[in-house]
């Protein structure tokens, strides 16, 4: 008879004391934008927070998502994407920037894809 050895499971990461999930009201279909909600969100996340994305979600972002004077904050993408402009407005204009921020970080990054003017 075969000898089978279990392989060792992973331990599951704790969930973060401080979990704010992006809520279903924004819109994670990628069909209009939510640059303004997100930014919301984002202002109103207390330090010490995590910012998690819906899982397979896609977010419409038309203008930048500004993190500032955060404090040990964390942007979970979760597998999300981020659908960007296709306008040439140049990469810094589009997507986060973390301003007079200390402790803040991306895990799970967003994919962040270009769309095509005619999508929308």
């Amino acid at each position: 008879s075969k000898e089978t050895t279990a392989s060792p499971s992973k331990p599951k990461t704790p969930e973060p004391t401080n979990l704010i999930v992006v809520p279903d009201s924004i819109d994670a279909t990628g069909s209009r934008d939510v640059s303004g909600e997100l930014r919301t969100l984002i202002k109103n996340a207390p330090n010490g927070s995590t910012i998690r994305f819906k899982a397979g979600g896609t977010y419409r972002i038309d203008s930048v998502l500004y993190v500032t004077d955060k404090r040990n904050v964390t942007i979970d993408g979760n597998g999300a994407r981020l659908n960007l402009p296709r306008e040439d407005k140049g990469w810094q204009s589009i997507g986060f920037q973390i301003r007079t921020s200390t402790g803040t970080t991306m895990t799970s990054t967003c994919g962040m894809i270009r769309r095509s003017a005619r999508t929308w």
